[in-house]
């Protein structure tokens, strides 16, 4: 038996919930509890032949300022 993880990226927060409810609402199952690092949300559920599907929304300026403060940080220490 083999298997796939395949990530999906979504505009928005809404459309990784919409996505992810109506997989589970279908007979899949969530595969771990919703990750929220505040510029990244991402759900992850199984299908019913076990594939791993993992939508996530990414807010690039947050991402970016978040990555700016860890880099300042770093350089500053």
């Amino acid at each position: 038996m083999s298997g796939a993880l395949l990530a999906l990226s979504r505009d928005s927060r809404a459309e990784v919930d919409a996505i992810a409810d109506a997989a589970i609402a279908a007979g899949g199952r969530e595969a771990r509890e919703k990750q929220d690092l505040g510029f990244m949300y991402s759900r992850a559920f199984e299908d019913l032949d076990g594939h791993v599907f993992e939508p996530l929304h990414m807010d690039m300026a947050a991402a970016e300022q978040a990555l700016s403060a860890t880099h300042g940080d770093a350089v500053n220490a």
